[in-house]
C-alpha cells in the first residue's frame, strides 16, 4: 500500500440522473488502497435522486466536494472539475462505472517509476451483466509522444477515453474538453497526449466499463455519426499538421478512407429527408477535399466507394433501403 503521504490524485466525476449507479461507483474509490485523494462530483442538473446521494456520502468522508450546473453536458462538468481540482494529478471516473481496489496505486505506481506524464491501466467491458477484458498482456509499454500519438490517432493500444488514465494536470493547460459535442472525448484526448513527453501503459484490467440496455450512448443516430464524423476529420487534420507521427502515410489514408465511407454511410442511412442539410454538406465537402488531396496510396475499392457517396448520395440511400429490406425478407424467410 502506498502511504497518505504520496501526492494527492484529484478524481472527477460527471454525474448525470445516476441515482442506480453514483452509489456502487463512489464506494469503489472509497476503497481504494490509494487513499491521498479528493473526489470531485459536478451534478450536471440531475431531475433524480444524484445530488442526495452525492450529500448523503459528503457528509460521511470530507474528501468529496460536490458542484452542481445546469445540464450542459460531459464536457462543461469535467471542465468545471479540473478548475476546482487542488491536486497536481486528475483521473476522470463516468458515473456509471466502478473501479477495482488497487486502480489508483497501480496507475500513480507507474507514473512514479517511469517518470510518466500519463499512465493508463487496461479495462473491462460490462455490457449487459457479461463481462469482457481488453489488454491481456500484464507487461507494460512505454511510449514517447510520438509513439503514442500514432496509437491514439489509429484508436489500437491507446484509446481515447478520458477514463483508466492517470494525468499530470498541467497537461490540460490551454485546452478544455469541447462543449456541445458528442463523443467528445475523441476530440480531444489526443490532444491532451500531445503535450505529454512519456506514457506508461499496463494491460493490466482495472476499470470496469459499464454499459446498460437503456443506455443512451447505445443508440445511434445520425447525428451522434456526425459528430463521430468531425472528430475523425479534425484527428486527421492534426496528423496532416504533424505529418513525422505517422509512420506510414498509404496505410493512414486507407485507415480514414475506411472510416469516413462507414460513417457517411451511416448518416445517411440514419438521416431523414432534409435533415442535417448543413453538416450533410459539410461532409461531401471534405470528403471531395480529402478524395483531392490525399488519395495517393488508397486502395481503389475505397476511392470508388467515397466517389458514389459524394456523387449519388440519394441513390447510394436507395440502395441501403433496399438491401435492408432484402435482408429482412431473408431472414423471415428463414
Amino acid at each position: 500500500m502506498i502511504n497518505n503521504t504520496s501526492d494527492l490524485i484529484s478524481i472527477i466525476i460527471p454525474a448525470y440522473n445516476a441515482e442506480q449507479t453514483l452509489a456502487k461507483c463512489l464506494d469503489s474509490i472509497l476503497s481504494q488502497t490509494y487513499s491521498h485523494i479528493e473526489i470531485i462530483i459536478i451534478n450536471d442538473g440531475s431531475t433524480d435522486s444524484t445530488q442526495s446521494i452525492i450529500d448523503n456520502f459528503a457528509t460521511k468522508d470530507s474528501r468529496i466536494k460536490s458542484f452542481y450546473q445546469n445540464n450542459s453536458g460531459n464536457s462543461s462538468a469535467r471542465n468545471l472539475g479540473i478548475k476546482n481540482s487542488s491536486s497536481s494529478l486528475l483521473t476522470f471516473i463516468d458515473a456509471d462505472d466502478w473501479i477495482e481496489k488497487d486502480t489508483l496505486e497501480l496507475l500513480f505506481y507507474n507514473l512514479q517509476k517511469y517518470n510518466a506524464d500519463i499512465s493508463i491501466c487496461g479495462y473491462y467491458k460490462d455490457f449487459f451483466q457479461k463481462t469482457e477484458k481488453e489488454f491481456q498482456d500484464e507487461n507494460p509499454c512505454i511510449y514517447n509522444r510520438k509513439e503514442a500519438l500514432e496509437k491514439i490517432l489509429y484508436d489500437s493500444e491507446i484509446k481515447s477515453y478520458p477514463w483508466a488514465k492517470l494525468y499530470k494536470k498541467n497537461l490540460f493547460n490551454g485546452l478544455e474538453f469541447p462543449l456541445g459535442r458528442i463523443y467528445e472525448d475523441y476530440a480531444f484526448i489526443y490532444l491532451v497526449i500531445n503535450n505529454a513527453n512519456k506514457i506508461v501503459k499496463s494491460n493490466i484490467a482495472k476499470y470496469h466499463y459499464v454499459q446498460y440496455k437503456n443506455s443512451l450512448s447505445n443508440s445511434t443516430t445520425a447525428m451522434k455519426e456526425f459528430h463521430l464524423l468531425l472528430g475523425a476529420f479534425e484527428r486527421f487534420d492534426f496528423a496532416l499538421n504533424n505529418k513525422d507521427i505517422i509512420s506510414d502515410w498509404k496505410h493512414y489514408n486507407n485507415f480514414n478512407a475506411k472510416i469516413f465511407f462507414a460513417l457517411t454511410k451511416s448518416i445517411i442511412r440514419l438521416r431523414k429527408k432534409d435533415e442535417m442539410k448543413e453538416e450533410f454538406s459539410y461532409v461531401l465537402k471534405r470528403i471531395k477535399h480529402f478524395i483531392k488531396t490525399n488519395s495517393c496510396g488508397v486502395k481503389f475499392y475505397y476511392l470508388l466507394k467515397l466517389k458514389t457517396l459524394i456523387l449519388i448520395p440519394h441513390l447510394y440511400s436507395i440502395f441501403l433501403i433496399a438491401t435492408k429490406k432484402k435482408k429482412r425478407k431473408k431472414e423471415i424467410l428463414h
